[in-house]
């Protein structure tokens, strides 16, 4: 059993240190603000239904512009399954409270399309150009300070909790058992507490010192016209 939640720890770890990857692709040329209005407007419209056919329409619109634009589906859907995974597995219990199958299905659809809307935006754009974006569409500073601070000290954490598995299991030499894996468990937790703490500090002097996170918000006007498409295709169905 032990062995089980290390290994979901471990997977869940990796997942998150990847949530945040930008790479270069066609989607990389488009403005910045026109990225973050399209992407959002999929992902409200993802989960302001539970009419199947609106779900599927909008999945299908974000995976067909992630192949237009030469990013992989595979490794999109990677990035995007872990989240309603998760949700389908809590709303499963509703089941036996009368709700049919087809509730937890399309309630998982939902977050996964939402997931997917709001990845392809991350896999396309640098998190400081979408900061500069939301600064660009007049998003108070206060809630772009916090989603900056939390980007930076989300990705720092989870990349430091992956250290420190790997650490352990490089130093162990047989198997352990329940006992003594939770006497090292939480020898694990308190170093992480430890190095939380640490690391939040540095992180909000290293912000300090450099300042607003500068991006570039220019670009390709050439989505709004799709995205324009998909809302009233949207719409009509």
């Amino acid at each position: 059993m032990h062995e089980l939640i290390e290994r979901s720890i471990r997977a869940f770890s990796e997942y998150f240190q990847n949530f945040f990857v930008y790479e270069e692709n066609l989607l990389s040329k488009i403005d910045p603000r026109v990225k973050v209005v399209g992407f959002t407007i999929l992902a409200i419209l993802s989960v302001s239904t539970f009419e199947i056919e609106k779900i599927l329409f909008i999945i299908i619109s974000i995976y067909l512009l992630a192949f237009l634009s030469g990013i992989s589906i595979v490794k999109l859907m990677k990035r995007s399954y872990l989240f309603p995974l998760f949700s389908f597995f809590i709303v499963l219990p509703t089941m036996f409270f009368g709700e049919p199958f087809s509730y937890v299905l399309i309630f998982s659809l939902r977050i996964f399309a939402a997931i997917s809307s709001l990845q392809l935006l991350i896999i396309s754009t640098p998190f400081n150009d979408v900061i500069s974006a939301l600064r660009a569409l007049k998003v108070p500073e206060k809630l772009l300070n916090s989603l900056w601070v939390t980007y930076i000290y989300s990705y720092i954490l989870v990349r430091d909790l992956l250290a420190i598995l790997i650490a352990r299991e490089s130093r162990r030499v047989k198997r352990s058992g329940h006992i003594e894996t939770m006497k090292r468990g939480g020898e694990v937790l308190g170093l992480f507490m430890l190095r939380s703490m640490e690391k939040g500090e540095k992180v909000a002097l290293a912000m300090k010192l450099r300042g607003e996170p500068i991006g570039k918000v220019k670009g390709s006007k050439l989505l709004i016209p799709y995205f324009l498409l998909v809302v009233v295709w949207w719409t009509i169905l």
